[in-house]
């Protein structure tokens, strides 16, 4: 057992101001269009992941080789929708991803910043 020498635990202690969550921000409009793209995106994936296992057992086991792909191009398609719901402010007004132009634009803009900079991503870099 590890003893606190202070007495206090890790929850007890005061964390300043940028540790916390602002409210506004989880109930905003935009953060609510990012889950759900998210949870389109997610829905389809897992569809298309069990399409894939279904086929396995009764055509060829050749395809278990599409779940690596699939993952990576889920990850691919993830990283905007993580970059626009951590940096809002930093992206032009008005950007939905559900909308198929501006996800694309989100696309465009996530990896290319995260390419500039050794594929680590800053809202000012966006």
């Amino acid at each position: 057992r590890i003893a606190m020498s202070s007495g206090r635990g890790v929850l007890d202690v005061k964390r300043s101001s940028s540790g916390k969550t602002n409210p506004s921000k989880i109930r905003s409009a935009h953060t609510v269009r990012v889950l759900l793209a998210l949870t389109i995106l997610t829905t389809s994936f897992v569809l298309l992941w069990k399409t894939i296992q279904r086929c396995t057992r009764s055509v060829s086991l050749a395809l278990i080789g599409l779940y690596p792909i699939t993952g990576a191009l889920y990850l691919f398609l993830v990283m905007p929708l993580a970059t626009c719901f951590a940096f809002p402010d930093d992206l032009p007004p008005g950007v939905n991803p559900l909308i198929p132009r501006d996800y694309v634009f989100l696309i465009k803009k996530t990896w290319f910043a995260m390419k500039r900079n050794n594929f680590k991503v800053e809202g000012k870099d966006l």
